[in-house]
């Protein structure tokens, strides 16, 4: 299978040949990966095929075939830290790998963000990519491809190897490109957020703060929109659906204002299908009744920040003109800097240091290397603004 000839790749299913397939890997520091994994109709993804490379072979695993012990070699290469694992918008293939196995890739260095770190923009494809950096065309056209299918067509094992077989020498011109710029260890701290195993774990808590941000709800309802999250997790877990066939964030928030105290109310509410709510009506009912009655000690603490007063907000504005301007200089979208909210935060503690603003989360060590210095600068009023022609500018005063 080795992609400098015209060998025919194959699905890999018998367990005996990955063993030697993951003794020859281990001898790379960097190997790449993707998945193909079925979704539309499940809660939990199906991963079909496990796609990997060195920089000289691809191969291509039958995940149902295999199973986790026929792949156990495979996963100890994905634990072992001296080994990089390069892969493409990480988010999706290690949520398939965790809820299919319970592991993630680890170390990790996502070509999307290193591209955006290179000047790409935030959410560059994998296609321009490689088409940009190594004049390497691949062909699409494949996203609805059911994977389960077997055989597979010789057209689509060569899609799928397509995604991984580059990419580690991709993944190398990116760093050269980055290590000019200071940038690559920023690059691999912004992958590790897709090692934390916590971002593909039930959160139905976490989920309620995000629906009830920026809504009037009051503390009793957001009681209620916990407990129907947590109906809800439990309840699409066990169908193994997604979670809008059950119902969707909207409806949920809606059942949490309205309160239904009865079936025949319940009933007449839009937005949940029958046979759900006659199958599930009463743990409904029961959710936000528990809700309801609890103690507001046992559930999530709603952040309550202050929105940005008047002031705050033109100070916010005019800021958000400079990081557009140090974004612009140096390659890198506005949102890997700082995002809004935090920035609101550096403007409410203006004595707190680039050390304590890392320590906070406002802002990444990546962040505060490349721009850290002359924000602060611009924050303390160090950098004057002034219009030229059409243009602003900035200088030191």
């Amino acid at each position: 299978m080795n992609k400098n000839n015209n060998e025919r790749l194959e699905l890999i299913d018998n367990p005996n040949l990955v063993p030697g397939i993951a003794k020859k890997l281990a001898e790379s520091e960097w190997i790449s990966f993707d998945t193909e994994f079925i979704r539309e109709s499940t809660f939990f993804s199906k991963l079909e095929i496990l796609q990997i490379a060195d920089e000289s072979q691809t191969w291509l695993f039958d995940v149902p075939k295999l199973g986790a012990s026929g792949l156990k070699p495979i996963f100890e290469l994905f634990q072992n830290p001296k080994i990089l694992k390069i892969v493409h918008a990480a988010q999706g293939d290690q949520e398939a790998l965790f809820t299919s196995f319970g592991i993630v890739a680890t170390p990790i260095l996502d070509t999307a963000l290193a591209g955006s770190l290179c000047g790409y923009g935030e959410s560059v494809g994998l296609a321009n990519l490689l088409r940009s950096e190594l004049g390497v065309e691949i062909k699409k056209g494949h996203a609805r491809t059911h994977w389960g299918t077997r055989p597979l067509a010789p057209q689509l094992l060569e899609y799928a190897a397509s995604d991984v077989t580059d990419l580690v020498r991709l993944a190398r011109g990116l760093k050269e490109k980055l290590d000019k710029k200071g940038r690559f260890n920023w690059a691999l701290e912004l992958s590790r957020k897709f090692e934390n195993v916590s971002l593909y774990k039930p959160q139905p808590d976490e989920l309620a703060l995000k629906v009830a941000k920026g809504t009037r709800i009051d503390q009793k309802s957001f009681q209620a929109l916990v407990e129907l999250l947590r109906w809800r997790e439990t309840r699409v877990r066990a169908l193994d659906r997604p979670r809008k066939w059950v119902a969707d964030d909207g409806i949920i928030y809606d059942l949490s204002i309205a309160q239904p105290k009865t079936m025949d109310h319940l009933s007449a509410f839009r937005g949940i299908a029958k046979p759900e709510v006659s199958q599930s009506g009463k743990q409904i009912l029961e959710a936000i009744q528990k809700g309801l009655a609890g103690d507001p000690k046992d559930y999530p603490e709603r952040e309550r920040v202050k929105p940005p007063t008047e002031s705050e907000s033109r100070v916010l504005e005019l800021t958000k003109v400079f990081l557009g301007h140090l974004s612009d200089k140096n390659g890198i979208s506005v949102n890997h800097m700082v995002t809004q909210p935090s920035l609101l935060q550096i403007l409410r503690n203006p004595n707190q240091s680039l050390e304590e603003w890392v320590k906070e989360e406002w802002i990444t060590a990546g962040a505060v290397e490349i721009m850290g210095n002359e924000l602060k600068s611009f924050l303390s009023g160090q950098v004057g603004i002034f219009v030229d022609g059409l243009s602003i500018q900035f200088e030191k005063r």
